[in-house]
C-alpha cells in the first residue's frame, strides 16, 4: 500500500497509540520548564521508520524520470525500501559527475556520524504519520537521513539496521522546513524556486487546484507546482510574507520563479551543477532550441557561478537541434508496464505487492477501477493469444 503523505503547514499529522505506550512516554519524558510546557526530547529512531517528505521544498536528492530510473517515483510509491534506492542511486552516480559530487558530500557526513568525537550532533525532525503505522515524515533532516542509509549499505549492510536521533514534533511547519534548509547551506537556485512555491501555498496565499493536489507526490513533476505558482496572480501583500522569510526582494523573486519555465530536466542539472541565478535567467532569455546546449555548456565549460554569462556566446556557432521525437503511447505504456514488472520481481512477495496495488485501485474513483479492471483484462487476453502462438504457454 502507498504511504499516505499529504500535508499542509495546517495539518496535524496524528497516530493512534495504545494506552501502554501513552503511559511509557509519561514515564521517561523529560520534567516540563515553567513557562515553556514539555521539553523536546531526543530519542533514537530506525532509519525504516522515518520517511522523507516528497514535498520538501528542496530540489529532490534521489535521481527522478526516465534517466534517473525513476528511483525517487519508486521509493515514494513504496515500490522499493530507502535501500534498494540507496543501490540504486550509487550506480546512478557512476555516470553522472553531479550525482557523484552529491554522494561524496553525503559520504562525508555519515562518516562524521561515526566519528568517535562527534557523530550525529543535529537531531533529524519528524512528524507522525497517519499510514504507516508508527511510521514518522522528515520535516528537516533528509540529508542526515540519506547520508546514514548510503552509509549502511556503502558498508554492505552489515549489522542492525542504522538508527537516527530524531526530535518529534506534532504539527508540521513547511516555513520551519524552508529556513532550515536555508540554515544548513545556501540552496541552489532551483531549489529557490520550490522554497518560494510551498510558502505561497503553505502560508495561505495560493490554493492547489483540485486536479494538481490529489495527483500522488509519484507521479507529479517536481516542479509542476512551482510552475503552477509562477504563473497565478499574487496579491502585493502576499510577498511582504514570503520576503520575510526568504530575506529576498520581490523582484528576485519573481525572476527565480520564472526559472521553473525551463524544462525539468535541464532544472535538474542546473540543480545538482548550482549553476547560478544569471546564467539561469540568460539562457531562458535565448530561443528554446538552445537550452539544452547552453545548459550542457554551462556544466562543462563551468560556469555555476556565472563566470560567464549566457549572453557572452557566439549562438550562431550552436546549430538547432532537430526536435526530438515524441514517443507513440503505445510505447510510453509499455515502459511504465515493464517498470511495474520489475518491481513485481525485485521484490520479496510480489503476490501481496500485487494485493496491495489492488486495494489501491479499488479505492480510486469508480469510473477509473473500472477501467483499470477492463483494459488490464483486455491486455491480458491479447498478451495470451500471442504466448500461445509463440508456443511460450500452453492451452
Amino acid at each position: 500500500m502507498s504511504r499516505k503523505i499529504k500535508i499542509t503547514d495546517q495539518t496535524k499529522v496524528t497516530r493512534i497509540r495504545s494506552e501502554e505506550e501513552l503511559a511509557a512516554e509519561s514515564e521517561s519524558a523529560a520534567a516540563p520548564q515553567p513557562g515553556r510546557g514539555r521539553a523536546e526530547r531526543i530519542i533514537s529512531m530506525p532509519v525504516t521508520s522515518i520517511f522523507p517528505d516528497p514535498d520538501q521544498p528542496r530540489m529532490p536528492l534521489l535521481p527522478f524520470g526516465e534517466s534517473g530510473g525513476f528511483i525517487r517515483e519508486r521509493f515514494i510509491a513504496a515500490q522499493i525500501d530507502c535501500f534498494q534506492a540507496a543501490k540504486e542511486w550509487i550506480e546512478v552516480a557512476r555516470q553522472d559527475v553531479g550525482h557523484s559530487r552529491r554522494l561524496r558530500f553525503l559520504s562525508d557526513m555519515a562518516a562524521g556520524f561515526t566519528a568517535e568525537d562527534g557523530g550525529q550532533i543535529n537531531p533529524v525532525t519528524v512528524v507522525p504519520m497517519q499510514e504507516p503505522r508508527d511510521a514518522y515524515l522528515i520535516e528537516t533532516g533528509e540529508q542526515r537521513y540519506w547520508a546514514t542509509v548510503l552509509g549502511y549499505v556503502s558498508a554492505g549492510m552489515n549489522g542492525p539496521v542504522p538508527q537516527l536521533k530524531v526530535v518529534v514534533k506534532q504539527d508540521f511547519s513547511r516555513k520551519r522546513q524552508v529556513l532550515e534548509n536555508r540554515h544548513v547551506g545556501p540552496p541552489t537556485v532551483v531549489t529557490q524556486a520550490r522554497e518560494i512555491a510551498a510558502l505561497f501555498i503553505s502560508e495561505g496565499h495560493l490554493s492547489l487546484p483540485e486536479e494538481l493536489a490529489k495527483v500522488h507526490p509519484a507521479e507529479r513533476d517536481p516542479l509542476e507546482v512551482t510552475r503552477w505558482v509562477a504563473e497565478q496572480r499574487k496579491p502585493h501583500k502576499s510577498w511582504q510574507t514570503i520576503e520575510e522569510i526568504m530575506s529576498m526582494s520581490m523582484r528576485n523573486m519573481s525572476k527565480i520563479l520564472n526559472i521553473a519555465r525551463l524544462p525539468t530536466d535541464l532544472l535538474a542539472v542546473a540543480d545538482r551543477y548550482e549553476l547560478s541565478m544569471r546564467t539561469l535567467l540568460e539562457i531562458q532569455a535565448q530561443p528554446a532550441y538552445l537550452w539544452e546546449e547552453l545548459v550542457d555548456r554551462a556544466v562543462n565549460e563551468g560556469w555555476p557561478s556565472g563566470e560567464q554569462p549566457a549572453a557572452e556566446l557566439d549562438y550562431e556557432t550552436i546549430q538547432p537541434k532537430p526536435k526530438k521525437k515524441t514517443r507513440p503511447a503505445h510505447r510510453k505504456a509499455f515502459s511504465r508496464l515493464i517498470g511495474f514488472v520489475r518491481a513485481l520481481n525485485s521484490n520479496e512477495d510480489p503476490n501481496r505487492l500485487i494485493a496491495q496495488v489492488a486495494d489501491d485501485v479499488a479505492v480510486q474513483k469508480e469510473t477509473d477501477a473500472i477501467a483499470s479492471y477492463q483494459y488490464l483484462d483486455a491486455l491480458t487476453a491479447q498478451l495470451r493469444l500471442r504466448l500461445l502462438d509463440k508456443g511460450l504457454i500452453d492451452e
